[in-house]
């Protein structure tokens, strides 16, 4: 068996989102997601979902100048797109592994 490695899935700053976009042939499984909203008035939301089946993976509002941090076990099919909805001022970092299927 060979190693496995996480690597960055998608991150992005100021309310944006990256697409994560499953290669066929492989596995990819979401295990960590770091979000920080950085107003300092009000609580905003961070939202990951898979934009094919329309399944919500993470949503959550996060308190004004604060950090959320989940640890996931998502895996996701070739098929699956996940997208992002997040409120203007939320930065994130999503990482996990791209799994080769035997």
């Amino acid at each position: 068996m060979g190693q496995v490695y996480s690597e960055s899935l998608s991150a992005d700053h100021a309310g944006g989102g990256k697409d994560i976009n499953p290669v066929t042939g492989t596995r990819t499984v979401l295990r960590w997601v770091t979000a920080f909203n950085a107003s300092a008035l009000v609580g905003e939301t961070f939202h990951m979902f898979d934009s094919v089946t329309g399944i919500t993976i993470l949503q959550v509002v996060i308190s004004q100048r604060s950090s959320y941090v989940q640890e996931l076990r998502v895996v996701l099919w070739d098929t699956f797109v996940i997208q992002f909805l997040n409120d203007s001022d939320i930065d994130y970092t999503v990482s996990g592994y791209r799994l080769t299927l035997p």
